[in-house]
C-alpha cells in the first residue's frame, strides 16, 4: 500500500498543514535513500495532475510488524532505536581507550558503572534495552522450539535473567504444562508486568 504525503500526515499529530510539504520532502529524501518506495500517480480519474505516493520497502517493512510468533516479521525497530540513543553516542568518543587499553570500556570510563547499573537509573535507556532483548529473544525462541523438544517432560522453567519474559511466554505458549519463573533485575521486571498475564 502506497500513501500520499497528506494520508500520512492524517495519521499523526500535525498542527500546522505546511507541515505537509515539509513530510513530503522527508519522505521523497527517504525514498531517494531506498528507505521508502516512490512512484507518481495521477490525482485523480478526471484530472492530469501527478502527485507522488510512498510505502515500505522490504526492509522498512520489518520497522513496522512485530508478530511475535514469527521471526520473520519481529520488528527491528527497538535495535535501531537503540543505537541511537544519546547516552551510548556519548561514549563512542571512548571508544579509542577503551581499544589501547581494554580495561578502558565506556561505561566503565563514563560513570565506572556497567550498561546494566547506567540502563536502571536511566528509565528511556532501560526501556530501550529491554525492547532489544525482547527482539533478540524472539527470534531465538521460535529457532530454538521449532528444533527443540526436549521441553516435552520438563515440568518448570526458570529463565535467569529473563528481561521481559519474552523467552518464558514463547516456551509455556508452546507446552502449556510448564510453570515458568522469570528472574531478572527490578529495574528490568518493573517494565515487564504484563507478564502476569502469561501466568509467569
Amino acid at each position: 500500500m502506497q500513501l500520499l504525503a497528506v494520508e500520512v500526515a492524517s495519521q499523526i499529530p500535525i498542527k500546522d498543514p505546511r507541515s505537509i510539504a515539509i513530510l513530503d520532502q522527508l519522505l521523497r529524501f527517504l525514498s531517494v535513500k531506498f528507505l521508502l518506495k516512490s512512484s507518481l500517480r495521477l490525482e485523480g480519474p478526471t484530472t492530469t495532475q501527478w502527485v507522488r505516493t510512498y510505502g515500505l520497502t522490504d526492509v522498512t517493512q520489518h520497522m513496522v510488524t512485530n508478530r511475535d510468533n514469527d521471526p520473520k516479521e519481529t520488528s527491528v525497530a527497538p535495535l535501531v532505536i537503540f543505537g541511537v540513543e544519546n547516552v551510548l553516542f556519548e561514549r563512542m568518543s571512548m571508544l579509542k581507550d577503551a581499544i589501547l587499553d581494554p580495561k578502558n570500556l565506556p561505561f566503565f570510563t563514563s560513570e565506572r558503572a556497567d550498561l546494566f547499573d547506567v540502563s536502571s537509573k536511566n528509565p528511556i535507556l532501560n526501556k530501550s534495552f529491554n525492547e532489544v532483548m525482547a527482539f533478540w529473544s524472539r527470534i531465538v525462541i521460535c529457532k530454538v522450539l521449532a528444533t527443540y523438544k526436549g521441553f516435552e517432560k520438563v515440568k518448570e522453567v526458570l529463565d535467569v535473567g529473563g528481561g521481559m519474559g519474552i523467552i518464558l511466554h514463547n516456551i509455556i505458549r508452546a507446552y502449556p504444562h510448564i510453570r515458568g519463573i522469570n528472574f531478572d533485575l527490578p529495574h528490568v521486571i518493573a517494565e515487564a508486568s504484563f507478564i502476569k498475564e502469561w501466568n509467569i
